[in-house]
């Protein structure tokens, strides 16, 4: 994947994306070239980038925080059914930084009444 602005796409790295796409294809890979990343999901992104580090996982914390989060249910709600919100909080940022669980990136800033969600076969 190729993460490049628009306006940064001159024709020499239009050509470097066809040879790198030839090449993905030869090895039966998908070349993917996208555009400036969204202000919000990079915002969402970067903010659970801060608990990625395996010292923000207790694992009493997240499985409680798998039974709460089960069925969605706001953020905030979760985290008081969990305990503490000092203590659950980096737990629960670093199971959605894993993909363990999730909400909308996307739409909005993450906040208290956003969305959170286990994801399924995790």
């Amino acid at each position: 994947m190729d993460v490049r602005a628009d306006d940064q796409v001159d024709d020499a790295a239009a050509e470097s994306f066809e040879t790198m796409e030839l090449a993905c294809q030869a090895e039966d890979w998908e070349f993917v070239r996208a555009g400036t990343p969204e202000p919000v999901f990079m915002a969402n992104v970067r903010w659970l980038a801060r608990y990625r580090r395996r010292r923000c996982l207790r694992w009493l914390i997240a499985a409680r925080l798998l039974e709460v989060f089960e069925e969605p249910v706001p953020l905030r709600e979760g985290v008081r059914a969990a305990g503490d919100q000092l203590v659950v909080l980096p737990v629960l940022f670093h199971l959605m930084w894993s993909g363990v669980l999730a909400a909308d990136l996307r739409g909005e800033l993450l906040h208290d009444h956003s969305v959170v969600w286990k994801e399924r076969g995790r």
